[in-house]
């Protein structure tokens, strides 16, 4: 029986990039273009068994923001991961990326990742009705 706390998803692969985008690039134009077009080439990577985009909007308490967001992608495994990498659609995502973000502030697994348990500790939501918002303008 499923309870709410320690609920899991048992066996994924897992990847977080902490991203920063092009210095040069205004800011909202960026999260535009990655809610919307990026995120769509995103979308079409095979094996991406979810996809989160954490556009960081705030800066924290008492200190400068380091990082401007996160993605989170789950795979089925580190197999589906390397063949992600390896797809044509994934090559289409880089080269987007490199019009967004830059990489030599971008922290991510690049070639790192692994088998996760992810415990949902909370989650303020009724069934049907989670607080996130989708992608788009």
């Amino acid at each position: 029986m499923a309870t709410d706390l320690g609920a899991s998803i048992v066996g994924v692969y897992k990847c977080v990039w902490m991203i920063r985008f092009r210095p040069e690039r205004d800011p909202e134009e960026v999260r535009r273009a990655w809610r919307t077009t990026h995120g769509e080439l995103a979308l079409k990577v095979p094996g991406i068994k979810r996809y989160v985009q954490n556009h960081w909007v705030g800066d924290p308490s008492n200190s400068e923001r380091t990082f401007d967001g996160t993605v989170d992608c789950w795979f089925e495994d580190r197999a589906a991961f390397e063949a992600a990498l390896a797809s044509p659609e994934w090559q289409a995502l880089m080269d987007d990326d490199v019009l967004l973000f830059d990489r030599s502030g971008t922290v991510g697994p690049a070639f790192e990742g692994g088998i996760v348990e992810e415990y949902v500790m909370r989650w303020d939501a009724s069934p049907d009705q989670r607080p996130y918002k989708a992608a788009g303008p």
